[in-house]
């Protein structure tokens, strides 16, 4: 059995604090979407999204938000390689392909949960955004409220 993700393991996690859970109907998406977004900002009308969660007809759930943008005006920065979520005994992640964007680079990623385990990811304490590649850490989100959570997969049929 896969040990439990531990965030001491990793020296480099960044604990959003000033965040919340929500789902509701968005412009941007004709599917059902569950967003972490920044809590002082004009949300919904015009979000500050930590990440953005889609899911897709098939099963898999399309990853956005500022996580999957990096801003190198700065200079170069090596992108990770691989991005998912973990929670627990969770864990689900996809191979990122970069594409420059502005000032940037962006990643279409999508990840392909088995069954019950977004349930699991979402329900089972604190959500972790992992990054796999090198100076990458992790990022770590509160806990999402149950009727967000059940909402969101009751729509989603996940």
């Amino acid at each position: 059995m896969a040990a439990a993700y531990d965030p001491a393991d990793k020296a480099d996690t960044y604990k959003y604090t000033d965040v919340a859970w929500d789902f509701r109907p968005v412009e941007w998406s004709d599917n059902p979407v569950i967003v972490v977004v920044r809590s002082r900002t004009l949300y919904p009308a015009a979000p500050d999204v930590v990440i953005s969660l889609a899911c897709r007809g098939d099963g898999s759930v399309d990853v956005g938000g500022d996580i999957a943008h990096i801003v190198q005006d700065a200079g170069y920065i090596e992108p990770p390689t691989r991005m998912g979520l973990t929670s627990g005994l969770q864990r689900v992640d996809a191979p990122t392909a970069w594409t420059p964007e502005g000032y940037g680079v962006t990643t279409d990623l999508v990840l392909q949960p088995g069954t019950g385990q977004f349930r699991k990811i979402l329900t089972s304490g604190p959500v972790y955004i992992t990054y796999t590649g090198d100076n990458w850490g992790t990022a770590e989100l509160p806990v999402p409220s149950k009727p967000v959570v059940e909402a969101f997969l009751q729509a989603c049929r996940l």
